[in-house]
């Protein structure tokens, strides 16, 4: 039996990819929510699992189980990006305080 180098390295992580993805884009400061929607189907556990990953690499915080809140526009970009690859309908809003 043959064993290639691709066959003994570990698989990247959706989070890891979508991290490498968003780093090469300009950080904006200011405050995200995000707020996603699985219309239909139940909780999906490795969506929670790389959402976790995200938010503790990027600095967020969940609100509610589908509502996330940053002050990093990498992080709601990344956010935005899980949702959406894991098939969630999915907006990411800029929030400003009026008071």
């Amino acid at each position: 039996m043959v064993t290639y180098a691709t066959d003994l390295m570990p698989r990247k992580t959706v989070a890891s990819e979508i991290l490498e993805n968003v780093s090469r884009l300009k950080e904006r400061k200011g405050e995200y929510l995000v707020i996603y929607d699985f219309a239909g189907t139940r909780s999906i556990p490795r969506f929670y699992d790389n959402l976790s990953v995200i938010l503790r690499e990027l600095g967020g915080r969940l609100i509610q189980r589908s509502a996330a809140y940053t002050e990093s526009s990498l992080c709601a970009e990344a956010i935005r990006q899980l949702a959406q690859r894991y098939g969630a309908k999915v907006q990411a809003i800029e929030v400003k305080r009026f008071w």
